[in-house]
């Protein structure tokens, strides 16, 4: 029962999570209560803050090993180191005071955004979420539990999902330029198009 609430709660978490990011909702609350200056550190606090009661929920879940195999776990190990170094690798291709909601409280106009396709660009479209896919299943196979099992599905499904929805999103900003890119470079696994 408990592993049915917290997947049930962390599938709540992420839907939030998608809905605070779509762009309706954004015009819509920047609209009416939330000034565009505030929209992005409002939206991490959101995130950060209701990640909170997921993390303690999963702290307390009693769970139980599917499998015990020290290769596995050493594989998953490096796994999630590797997915660590290349999630460090695909920050910098980004401007983190922009992601963090803090450049917007300087006054700070930001570049006009272009599309990036050098670097670990070029070889997946989305490297922060390839990288968060080898991190995910790293962890799985270093700590193979029901419940870890259990966020493993549900984070791929969600990183899925969410990175259509961002597809969208990238044809409408980019058009052309970013459709060709969308037939070079595979979406969330390197050459898988």
């Amino acid at each position: 029962m408990q592993l049915l609430l917290f997947g049930l709660a962390l599938i709540f978490y992420f839907s939030f999570h998608s809905f605070l990011a779509d762009q309706k909702v954004k015009n819509f609350l920047m609209k009416r209560w939330i000034s565009k200056k505030y929209y992005r550190l409002f939206f991490n606090f959101i995130a950060v803050g209701s990640f909170i009661p997921i993390y303690l929920f999963y702290q307390k879940i009693d769970t139980s090993f599917l499998f015990v195999n020290a290769l596995l776990q050493y594989i998953g190990l490096g796994m999630t180191i590797i997915g660590g170094l290349l999630l460090l690798i695909a920050l910098r291709q980004y401007d983190l005071s922009e992601f963090a909601g803090t450049q917007q409280l300087k006054h700070i106009i930001p570049p006009p955004v272009s599309l990036k396709t050098s670097g670990i660009n070029a070889i997946v479209r989305h490297p922060l979420y390839f990288a968060g896919l080898i991190i995910i299943w790293g962890f799985f196979l270093s700590r193979p539990t029901d419940l870890v099992l259990l966020v493993s599905l549900i984070s791929t499904t969600y990183l899925y999902f969410g990175t259509k929805l961002e597809e969208k999103k990238l044809v409408q900003e980019f058009g052309e330029a970013y459709l060709k890119y969308q037939k070079t470079v595979g979406m969330l696994l390197p050459f898988l198009k």
